[in-house]
């Protein structure tokens, strides 16, 4: 009875080295995917979000003629 116990616990030590094993393995796979999408989380996507933010604003027409009238807009507001 006792070599039979003694027989199991060895066993269950395998599998669960086995299973440390595979986890590591596992773990591993996901870091190296972890590490970039933080990478493109703090790198990229900001960069890219900037240029559209960029490139939107220089093709916001608020120059000459049109920023005069909007500045005249809103002097009127403040005074009424």
């Amino acid at each position: 009875m006792l070599h039979e116990g003694t027989r199991t616990q060895r066993h269950r030590k395998r599998g669960l080295n086995g299973f440390i094993i595979r986890f590591a393995f596992t773990m591993q796979g996901i870091t190296t995917a972890a590490i970039l999408g933080i990478r493109l989380m703090i790198a990229i996507i900001p960069i890219l979000a900037s240029a559209v933010v960029i490139r939107t604003l220089q093709c916001y027409p608020l120059h000459g003629d049109k920023l005069k009238k909007l500045q005249a807009k809103i002097a009127s507001m403040r005074v009424g």
